[in-house]
């Protein structure tokens, strides 16, 4: 998960300098790709982790819920 978010800020980084036509779509590839894993994991780690009703309790409500929720609608 933390790989995958790196690589989407990293290809985010990429994009803020003036980069030619093939290289800006590499980019955006590369940043696209690293959101897709990275959502895909999260749901991966909140899967997991409600396996225990104990464990996986703050990713249904509370604050948690709500920054969890918030980070994945942002990651889109």
């Amino acid at each position: 998960m933390f790989v995958a978010s790196s690589i989407s800020a990293a290809a985010g980084v990429l994009q803020l300098f003036p980069l030619g036509p093939r290289a800006n779509r590499i980019a955006q590839i590369f940043g696209a790709a690293g959101r897709v894993t990275d959502l895909a994991a999260s749901k991966l780690v909140e899967t997991s982790a409600s396996v225990p009703p104990r464990v996986g309790e703050p990713f249904h409500r509370s604050l948690p819920f709500t920054l969890w929720k918030a980070a994945s609608i942002l990651t889109q």
